[in-house]
């Protein structure tokens, strides 16, 4: 069965938002465990060998899709910024539609520096520990490159009312990337300020939630390196998730006519990182085509496929 959406999008340039903060040290913490411990925790997909990361769980739960989002969304706005930029302070993202948590990142103490791609890095990591252990708590990761602290990253309960806040960060929404209104869905892409169009047809095949998410999540690293105003011809992702390896591959459309918006790496950062709101609207986690489009001609297209990882089980 297949079921087609359409929805207006456009992409919001959003701005990245820092404030000084004081942070704890992290104990780490074994894979598979929630206690601490005082060995490394390393996965397999880490982005960079000289990469690792400690986690510490803190023990409150927070809802697994408030954790993710709010991941999304600081992922996003990092990739906005340049890859190896340096960043001084801790900055807090939250989501307007999924209220209830928050993500912060920066450097792990007041003073210390790090740079973008080691925030970046750390917070897939994050997202893919919790994922990997159905564990979704306020926690703290610290990461390291070649032994070297280079941030840290927290996930936390935020409560509704900026006034209940207690943390030393001063907060701030990071702003809301689009809106429902009598036409569709409204904004703007970052990297040109035109209005796109994006259509989603899903397939048969179900894919878990879970997976879908860390492969958006691994797509917006990889943009994250370059010009957002760079047209892409061609771009392919295939990571091991939670139950499944995903792919997802992205490609030029030959143009029927001459359109205002190229497909950039911009249009398509801004596409994947709302295409979650977009599924867990309609509660479908599938195979999928998506195509992007300006005036009504389609500038790209993809396509989200998945086979099953050794040990696990297959969802139809």
């Amino acid at each position: 069965m297949r079921v087609h959406c359409r929805y207006l999008l456009a992409f919001l340039h959003i701005i990245f938002f820092c404030a000084a903060a004081a942070v704890t040290t992290a104990t780490p913490t074994l894979a598979g465990q929630t206690g601490p411990s005082t060995n490394l925790s390393t996965i397999p997909d880490l982005p960079n060998e000289n990469f690792e990361y400690r986690p510490r769980y803190q023990g409150a739960l927070i809802r697994d899709t408030l954790c993710m989002m709010v991941c999304i969304r600081a992922m996003r706005d990092l990739a906005l910024e340049a890859f190896h930029e340096e960043v001084r302070t801790l900055s807090i993202w939250r989501h307007p539609e999924f209220p209830g948590a928050a993500v912060a990142a920066g450097p792990s103490s007041q003073g210390g520096v790090t740079t973008v791609r080691f925030l970046m890095w750390l917070l897939l990591c994050a997202i893919r520990d919790m994922m990997a252990r159905n564990n979704f708590q306020t926690s703290e990761f610290k990461g390291l490159y070649l032994g070297r602290d280079v941030g840290v990253v927290r996930f936390i309960v935020y409560p509704r009312q900026t006034s209940e806040i207690t943390t030393t960060a001063a907060s701030k929404d990071a702003g809301v990337a689009f809106v429902f209104n009598a036409t569709g869905l409204v904004g703007t892409d970052p990297s040109s300020n035109d209005k796109l169009e994006g259509y989603v047809t899903y397939l048969d095949k179900a894919i878990e939630r879970n997976d879908i998410f860390l492969a958006i999540c691994w797509i917006v690293l990889n943009l994250a390196p370059n010009d957002k105003t760079r047209p892409l011809d061609r771009i392919v992702t295939t990571i091991n998730g939670v139950s499944a390896a995903v792919t997802t591959i992205w490609n030029k459309a030959p143009q029927a006519g001459a359109a205002a918006a190229q497909f950039t790496a911009g249009s398509l950062l801004g596409l994947v990182t709302y295409l979650p709101e977009i599924l867990l609207r309609e509660n479908k986690f599938r195979e999928m085509n998506v195509e992007i489009g300006d005036q009504g001609i389609v500038i790209g297209r993809g396509l989200f496929r998945s086979s099953p990882l050794p040990g696990s089980t297959e969802t139809s």
